[in-house]
This record gives C-alpha cells, sequence and structure tokens, in this order.
C-alpha cells in the first residue's frame, strides 16, 4: 500500500494469519489490515480458488496477480501427493492466468536455490502450460528460512490471451 496502486484485492484463507500480521508484521503491513477494506483496497477472507472462477466468470482483469499460496512442491509427480500438489500448482496457474491483463504479470516464490530438481519441475511446467509464457527469476535471501529464494515474475507471450481463455 506504500506504493500508492490504484486498487489491491487480496483473499487470504486464514483469518489467523490476517491476526497475526496485524501484531507481529506491522512494519510491512501498517495500519491495513485493521479494517478488511479501505478506498484503494479490500482483503478477502476466503479460498482464492473460489474467487478466481468468479473474476474469470466476471471476466476481472488484474494487472498482477501475485501468487504466495504454497511453496513449489519438493515431491515428484511420480507420487501420489506429488501428483496432487503439482497438479494443484497447475490449477492455480491456469486460473490467475485467465484473471490476468494481456500485459499483466503473474509473481510467485518458488522454493530455496538449493532445491535444483524442484525449480526444474516447476520450469517444466510453466513451459508445458496450454499457453506460452515467458518468466524472469530472481533470487533474494529471506533470512526467516535461513536461505536465498527464489522468485519468478512471469508474463504472457504476445497474443495468448486467447488461447487461455479456451484452456482448461
Amino acid at each position: 500500500m506504500k506504493e500508492k496502486p490504484k486498487y489491491v484485492t487480496m483473499i487470504e484463507i486464514d483469518s489467523t494469519v490476517i491476526e497475526h500480521c496485524k501484531v507481529h508484521l506491522r512494519g510491512a503491513c501498517g495500519d491495513t489490515l485493521d479494517n478488511l477494506e479501505g478506498e484503494n483496497y479490500k482483503v478477502i477472507i476466503d479460498d482464492c480458488l473460489k474467487y478466481l472462477d468468479r473474476f474469470i466468470g466476471e471476466n476481472r482483469k488484474f494487472d498482477f496477480v501475485f501468487n504466495d499460496l504454497t511453496d513449489i512442491p519438493l515431491s515428484s509427480e511420480k507420487s501420489e501427493v506429488g501428483r496432487d500438489l503439482w497438479n494443484f500448482v497447475k490449477k492455480i496457474l491456469n486460473k490467475s492466468f485467465k484473471c490476468l491483463k494481456e500485459d499483466g504479470y503473474y509473481m510467485n516464490h518458488a522454493v530455496g536455490t538449493g532445491c535444483i530438481a524442484a525449480l526444474n519441475a516447476y520450469e517444466k511446467v510453466l513451459d508445458d502450460l496450454p499457453f506460452k509464457v515467458k518468466f524472469n527469476k530472481t533470487n533474494a535471501w529471506v533470512p526467516s528460512f535461513l536461505e536465498s529464494w527464489v522468485f519468478y515474475q512471469i508474463s504472457l507471450g504476445t497474443n495468448d490471451q486467447e488461447q487461455i481463455t479456451e484452456s482448461t
């Protein structure tokens, strides 16, 4: 909110996270979470999949989608748990890109830089989406994790919005 965005919609599934952020992350959140709705923001406590579906149905488009849902799975798609986790990641990507403006960006954290197999698997998922994307990645030290993490900035390839609308 310090950057004075036009409008921010945030969806958080866990109200306890919001309550703890109000107390322990005040330096980052300021007083934004004291009221879940303001002049240029709204915080929704609910399941993001439900809202992604709603936004798709309303043809609502965003400049940025920030995913802080989950880390990139460390498990292989060959295991049942791994398959479920990767299917969830793919579902979030597909739904998020349907809500993204043509020149928008999908941003997410992945895992630590040492998890090379997981990072390679994620990039393969990006390459195998039913539409073309371009991505950049950056690394940053995350003190609470005591390691350097990878952050992705993903955008659509040219004229791919129609493909996304039609894909599942």
